[in-house]
């Protein structure tokens, strides 16, 4: 039935994009590990294959390693994001007021723009307070080993 309603072609599909987009995004690290010795710029998959190359790890990153873990380091950051979110969201509808109080926040802060940018965020001191909070009340550790 699945493959009737067209199920088993859009998942293939699917996972085909997915596998080009994590192609191209390890292409581009492999790629510039040589020409980014700049220990502050180093990212957690740049400072990994620099010590494979270094050989002080004891293993081989093929791109099938490679792809593996940034999978599991995009699907990780959307989990416990959303995670985050919904317990906000949870602790928000219990307190109207507070609520409300974050709402005109954002109001103000973002106005009628149409995306937030990294200095809108600094300005919400509130929410930043309510996200800091909900991380204090439910902690994310417990989900993070599955």
């Amino acid at each position: 039935m699945d493959v009737l309603a067209g199920v088993v072609n859009r998942l293939k599909d699917i996972s085909q994009g997915l596998d080009a987009f994590l192609d191209d995004v390890s292409e581009k690290y492999q790629s510039s590990k040589e020409n980014d010795d700049q220990p502050s710029k180093k990212c957690f998959i740049k400072i990994l294959l620099q010590l494979e190359k270094e050989s002080k790890i004891e293993i081989d990153i093929s791109q099938d390693n490679l792809k593996g873990i940034l999978l599991n380091m995009f699907l990780r950051g959307v989990d416990t994001s959303s995670i985050t979110l919904e317990w906000a969201m949870t602790q928000l509808m219990k307190n109207p007021t507070k609520l409300k109080k974050a709402q005109e926040e954002v109001r103000r802060v973002v106005g009628k723009k149409s995306k937030v940018n990294e200095d809108d965020i600094d300005q919400m001191v509130y929410l930043n307070c309510v996200v800091k909070g909900t991380l204090r009340l439910h902690p994310l550790l417990p989900f993070l080993f599955r």
